[in-house]
């Protein structure tokens, strides 16, 4: 899956995936502890959406557990390569290379201001098939698959 980080409130609200409510809070940093906190001051509280609710998951991430809008899924396009299966533990392994497209995308992902606010999803949705990825697949009961998906 596709997905955003949080961050850039007003571009989600424009696409009708948060609404925005205005509140003051306390807002620590990491300098609290030497020059001391800071007065409370204006501040946006976004809460998702029905429809935000739709796209929004948890995804794994290089530090654990993460959550982002996720705006569409890879389909293989086509296989490039792929390494000879080898033995590992109990099961056999293989690095497979492969092109991709996008399906089931959200609407709003085409949008040019969504593109231009993320460049990754510009970059993701207009090059997808043009770009190459590599997946370790391991072989189960149920054919090869791709570990902890």
């Amino acid at each position: 899956d596709f997905c955003l980080s949080r961050g850039l409130g007003d571009v989600y609200k424009r696409q009708g995936l948060v609404h925005a409510t205005d509140m003051t809070a306390v807002v620590h940093g990491m300098l609290d502890p030497l020059r001391g906190s800071t007065p409370p001051q204006a501040v946006k509280r976004y809460e998702l959406t029905a429809d935000g609710k739709k796209y929004f998951q948890q995804i794994p991430g290089a530090l654990g557990q993460t959550s982002g809008f996720c705006y569409g899924q890879k389909s293989v396009e086509s296989i490039v390569k792929w390494t000879e299966p080898a033995p590992v533990g109990a099961s056999s392994q293989t690095e497979v290379t492969y092109t991709y497209r996008i399906v089931d995308s959200a609407g709003w992902v085409q949008r040019p201001e969504v593109q231009q606010a993320f460049s990754d999803i510009r970059t993701t949705v207009n090059g997808a098939s043009k770009t190459t990825e590599v997946a370790g697949l391991r072989l189960t009961s149920k054919g090869w698959e791709v570990p902890g998906q």
